[in-house]
């Protein structure tokens, strides 16, 4: 007997759990963009963020691939607190 994989949500295809994780996260009150491209990624997130904009990064190898990590860390187009607190001049540790 054969078994439709797309009942069982362990089988599902990438762009149907990306679409079912956005969809939870629409659910709880997060907004959620899904995206083809690292570098669609990367451009909307940086329309979204304006210049000189306080922000955090967790470092991952996802931002650091599309060039997000540098960009909001280390361009100095952006108020980067990561730096601040983990290194450099100025280090705040707590």
């Amino acid at each position: 007997m054969a078994m439709d994989a797309s009942a069982d949500p362990v089988v599902r295809s990438s762009d149907e759990r990306i679409e079912h994780v956005a969809q939870g996260l629409r659910a709880s009150n997060i907004e959620a963009i899904v995206v083809d491209t690292g570098a669609e990624a990367r451009y909307l997130i940086l329309e979204l963020v304006p210049e000189g904009a306080e922000v955090h990064t967790a470092k991952s190898k996802a931002l650091e691939d599309i060039g997000l990590f540098a960009e909001l860390d280390d361009s100095g187009h952006y108020d980067a607190l990561r730096p601040r607190y983990y290194g450099g001049p100025g280090t705040v540790r707590r």
